[in-house]
């Protein structure tokens, strides 16, 4: 069964669709993706894990394991997410040498755009942390949840290196 949660780090309300075995989503709130799930309002030890996750998170501390997360929905985007999922707090990586990570040289360019949609539909905020991919310029570039939480995002983990472990 689908249950969601919703967790409250202030200032942002997020909520989390899992069932027994993964996570589905983690999003702000209020969320059409994860309006999107028939799920119920409940808990179960995975929306536990989302929410001790965001606890830590936001209180600077070691970051714990991250729960199973649903699979990708293409091949492509589930490489960019372990792509992602590599870059540690307080470290940033632009679109341009994350492509390069990803494709040969000669084709990084060309999926950038690619790169920049896989991104954008991350459903995992925070836990996939495509805040921490930025323009080559080193400005933060597009975030899903909003440019505002993305700078807050880098800022706050630039300040707790903990985080990183």
């Amino acid at each position: 069964m689908l249950y969601k949660k919703i967790v409250s780090e202030l200032p942002w309300n997020f909520i989390a669709v899992a069932d027994e075995n993964m996570l589905y989503c983690l999003d702000i709130y209020p969320s059409n993706l994860a309006d999107s799930f028939n799920a119920e309002f409940g808990n179960n030890a995975i929306l536990e894990q989302c929410e001790n996750f965001l606890d830590c998170y936001f209180q600077g501390e070691t970051l714990p394991k991250i729960p199973n997360l649903a699979p990708a929905s293409t091949d492509f985007s589930q490489a960019v997410r372990d792509a992602v999922l590599k870059i540690l707090p307080g470290q940033r990586i632009s679109y341009k040498e994350l492509a390069a990570q990803l494709a040969p040289k000669e084709r990084a360019v060309v999926i950038c755009r690619a790169l920049g949609h896989a991104l954008h539909l991350n459903p995992f905020l925070l836990m996939v942390p495509c805040h921490r991919v930025v323009k080559s310029s080193g400005q933060p570039g597009a975030y899903k949840a909003g440019a505002d939480l993305k700078v807050f995002l880098l800022d706050f983990e630039r300040r707790h290196p903990k985080l990183a472990g």
